[in-house]
């Protein structure tokens, strides 16, 4: 599946336990649409979506905004607050060739403790599974690559849905097909080399360490994923349920 000019575009699937997977046509991904062209938006009006949650910073907003036709209806809540104040997940726009080593590799602590912080109390989780309960029209939700903040909360709706960790990861990692080549491209158009490279591209593809960080950080905290999504989120066993009766089927495969 793939749209035009909307990067990182994909609908979220995977499979569930007793041969159940989610939903085709619910739930979409995607990087920053600032870039949209008409025939994408019908293409995006014929997979029957209708929201869309825009998890960028206020920053990323102002520097790459777009407009949709009014019959899409678009939220922005920010993912992403660090204990520092900062939202921006988008390093090409916290680092220039002027950048030292040191701010590239702060760059990568800071991806570091997105990850750890991304799950917890987060507005733009809450906004989406509000939509989700409402089922009156597909979801698309986006930052500006499509990789951090928008895979962590895929993998949380996934987790959620009741999808498998390999299925789970095997998605997220699909965005180093869509960011891979950008970030090395970029890397070296800003003139870095060496370790500088390497940290710039690391910041701006995706890895399993960091997923499983994430992960991790909930399960430090929780005894179980429906102790955090119930403490967290306030969804206990009849609303996980209820969900999942919305956004998963059966599956064609035995």
């Amino acid at each position: 599946m793939k749209i035009e000019h909307i990067h990182n575009f994909r609908c979220i699937g995977g499979n569930v336990l007793h041969h159940k997977r989610i939903k085709k046509g619910k739930l979409y991904r995607s990087g920053n649409l600032f870039d949209v062209h008409k025939e994408d938006i019908e293409e995006m009006r014929r997979l029957g979506i209708r929201y869309i949650v825009d998890l960028r910073s206020d920053e990323e907003c102002r520097e790459d905004p777009y407009e949709l036709p009014s019959d899409f209806h678009r939220f922005h809540v920010s993912a992403l607050h660090t204990r520092d104040g900062l939202e921006n997940f988008y390093f090409f726009m916290l680092i220039d060739k002027n950048s030292s080593s040191e701010e590239i590799r702060n760059a990568a602590s800071f991806v570091h403790e997105g990850y750890r912080v991304l799950p917890f109390h987060n507005e733009a989780i809450q906004m989406i599974l509000d939509l989700m309960r409402q089922d009156d029209g597909a979801i698309l939700f986006h930052c500006s690559s499509g990789k951090d903040r928008t895979g962590v909360i895929a993998a949380l709706l996934q987790k959620l849905l009741g999808v498998g960790d390999a299925d789970i990861m095997e998605d997220y990692m699909r965005s180093n097909d869509y960011v891979m080549s950008n970030a090395i491209a970029h890397a070296e158009e800003l003139g870095f080399c060496g370790k500088e490279k390497e940290t710039l591209v690391y910041c701006c593809t995706v890895h399993e360490e960091l997923l499983r960080s994430s992960w991790e950080e909930v399960l430090k905290k929780y005894s179980d994923w429906d102790s955090f999504f119930y403490q967290e989120y306030g969804l206990d066993e009849k609303k996980i349920t209820h969900l999942r009766s919305l956004y998963v089927e059966d599956s064609d495969e035995k």
